[in-house]
């Protein structure tokens, strides 16, 4: 469900606002009639994206009506959960945490694209934030939201990044113990600020450190989706899985559609087996790295 468009944010590595102008929201009113007629139509879950969704109503309301968008799509009949992609950590109110603490619907889950961690690097970035910033961000979304799952991404070889930048956000992704993880080697765009910088990276640098993040992520993801294991919770089944019997694809809340892992759900008893949509109570019995294997409960 896209609230909106454009970007009025001017991040050196990004070219979207020369390809999409600044930002333009949709009017509330009518993303609620979308989301309406999508529950209508059997929908139970909405995925929000914009290329920034915190700043949603900016440009048309004078200030970011995003908390006010959730509260109504909310209230839709038929709607179960409702995910937010694509947040800016400068974004962020205490308005919107407050959604995501008070309404049940809004999935513990976020989705905040840092694209590094050194203060030197997110300057040359034009981030608008530094790192002490997102800690505190990520500080308070932990303690306020009980099982809350953080989703990021973050950019290696962007020009001028040196072996200490590098090796402190790989330190950061080695404790951070986040959930999700997406690394990209830079690639040089024409008509951006960053294509145009010395000390560009040599390609095999860039790979080779992306490969890194990876890796730590790997190590990370076993630990942290291990927890999962023996515990009882809600999937929602996306559908029957090609060529293995008894055996559904769904997700638990701290999974997104089609961008994380998945949890492969079995049902001991036929008559108990889901159907895809629903949302099912399921016992965790294994995690592999960001897969979770459970039966019906």
């Amino acid at each position: 469900l896209r609230v909106a468009d454009g970007c009025d944010f001017r991040c050196t590595f990004c070219i979207i606002p020369k390809l999409r102008g600044d930002l333009r929201s949709r009017p509330l009113e009518s993303v609620v009639a979308e989301a309406r007629r999508l529950a209508e139509a059997g929908a139970k879950e909405l995925l929000l994206i914009a290329q920034d969704s915190t700043s949603y109503g900016e440009d048309l309301y004078g200030t970011a009506r995003l908390p006010e968008l959730l509260r109504a799509l909310a209230a839709i009949d038929g709607i179960e959960w409702i995910r937010v992609h694509y947040t800016h950590p400068k974004t962020w109110s205490e308005a919107l945490i407050r959604v995501f603490e008070e309404e049940r619907k809004v999935c513990r889950y976020v989705d905040i694209p840092l694209q590094h961690v050194t203060d030197p690097m997110l300057k040359r970035m034009r981030r608008e934030v530094r790192r002490a910033d997102t800690e505190r961000l990520f500080d308070t979304l932990r303690s306020r939201l009980p099982d809350v799952a953080i989703r990021t991404h973050f950019i290696v070889g962007f020009p001028g990044e040196t072996e200490e930048d590098f090796d402190a956000l790989l330190a950061y992704v080695e404790r951070a113990e986040l959930d999700h993880v997406g690394c990209f080697a830079y690639s040089r765009e024409e008509g951006t600020p960053a294509g145009l910088m010395k000390e560009q990276v040599p390609e095999r640098v860039k790979l080779a450190r992306r490969r890194a993040i990876m890796a730590a992520q790997r190590e990370v993801a076993s630990r942290v989706w291990g927890l999962w294991v023996g515990r009882t919770g809600d999937v929602r089944v996306d559908g029957a899985m090609p060529g293995r019997e008894g055996v559904w694809a769904g997700r638990v809340e701290q999974q997104g559609y089609e961008v994380d892992g998945v949890t492969y759900v079995r049902a001991k008893d036929p008559k108990r087996a889901p159907v895809p949509g629903a949302r099912v109570r399921v016992r965790i019995t294994r995690a592999r790295q960001y897969d979770l294997d459970g039966e019906v409960a």
